[in-house]
């Protein structure tokens, strides 16, 4: 196992900030660049909307869809996107509504399907396309995947023992998916076959979420230290490299990949950090300074990616050195995701709305 912290002299705990009234600030968080990517370790070209930032655009909302559009579903609690463009978003009320930044498409009760109509509120924590399914963990433990709006059950936990995190390879036909109890109890599961793997040892105390970089698991969340567990493709149960920091008090909340696989970005409430495939880290902020990190998305070759605050600010930075690219006001974000086929970023506010940015 490769275990790789931050030196001594840029260890900076950033505790004592409260997340609950965060100071906004124009000033961006000082970032410290640990390596410096070579060009040939990014895919040869980027995207338009990768170049637009880069060049100095800006970013600008294009489109919207209100959640709460017919019927209040209350607080809405995450969302994921396809590569068609379908969005599916999951409230408080237990639904998942799919739609397109044109308009509604369908409403799916997992309480109904998979519990009874009894059951009120069995909130999908957790959200990934794969091919035509949605994939959704729940709060009740389920793992199930829809598809013409019907589910299936494809994993979970022990009942009332809610999912956290869901995450799909594509070329494998893997789910992922963690929970709430000690380590995680991750496993993986084949959606055609009987291939399993879990629950997977970890050094980690939690596991707050997963996801797949060039076909292997990452797992994020707090052990001893807020860290990164990446798992042998071909055997999952082993892991390959860790990395770990101190740099905050708060365990890591989200991480997300490239769609090239190069760049992994994770946040916490007090910091932004970018690391190459195998763990190494290439920058981290040294603070928050009014950011309040709740959320990360990757563009598709890595060299910008998007994180959105409590303090209402949806921010792009430099994948390569952490150099902030531009900076927008956002209502109450809880999740940001992007919408490769699109160029665009998609934020998604606890009111319902979905707002969609394209870069000018």
């Amino acid at each position: 196992m490769t275990h790789h912290r931050l030196l001594p002299c840029v260890l900076v705990l950033v505790g004592c900030a409260s997340v609950h009234e965060p100071v906004v600030s124009d000033v961006p968080p000082d970032v410290i660049v640990v390596t410096t990517p070579r060009a040939e370790t990014f895919p040869p070209l980027m995207t338009s909307f990768e170049s637009c930032l880069l060049d100095g655009g800006e970013l600008v909302e294009v489109a919207s869809v209100d959640n709460d559009d017919v019927t209040e579903h209350g607080a809405m609690w995450t969302f994921a996107i396809a590569p068609d463009r379908r969005i599916a978003v999951a409230s408080e009320d237990g639904s998942i509504k799919v739609w397109t930044l044109d308009g509604f498409i369908e409403e799916l009760d997992p309480g109904a399907f998979l519990y009874g109509v009894e059951v009120v509120g069995a909130q999908v924590q957790d959200l990934a396309f794969l091919d035509a399914q949605i994939v959704a963990g729940d709060v009740q433990g389920v793992v199930s995947a829809w598809q013409d709006g019907f589910p299936r059950v494809v994993g979970g936990t022990n009942p009332d023992v809610g999912i956290v995190a869901v995450a799909v390879e594509p070329d494998q036909r893997w789910v992922a998916h963690a929970d709430t109890s000690a380590g995680g109890n991750v496993m993986i599961r084949g959606m055609d076959d009987a291939v399993t793997f879990g629950p997977l040892p970890t050094e980690l105390a939690e596991v707050s979420d997963l996801a797949f970089v060039e076909g292997r698991l990452v797992l994020a969340g707090r052990g001893e230290l807020p860290g990164l567990e990446l798992r042998d493709a071909a055997d999952p149960t082993v892991t390959v490299a860790s990395f770990s920091t101190d740099r905050s008090f708060s365990g890591i909340t989200e991480v997300a990949a490239s769609a090239a696989g190069e760049t992994l970005a994770f946040v916490t409430l007090e910091t932004v950090g970018v690391l190459d495939a195998d763990l190494e880290l290439r920058w981290i902020t040294d603070g928050a300074h009014g950011h309040v990190p709740l959320s990360v998305a990757v563009a598709d070759t890595g060299r910008a990616l998007f994180t959105v605050g409590a303090e209402g600010r949806l921010r792009a930075w430099s994948g390569v050195d952490g150099a902030p690219l531009a900076t927008v006001d956002v209502p109450d974000p809880v999740a940001v995701r992007v919408d490769r086929a699109g160029d665009l970023v998609v934020v998604g506010s606890r009111d319902g709305v979905l707002r969609a940015f394209s870069c000018r």
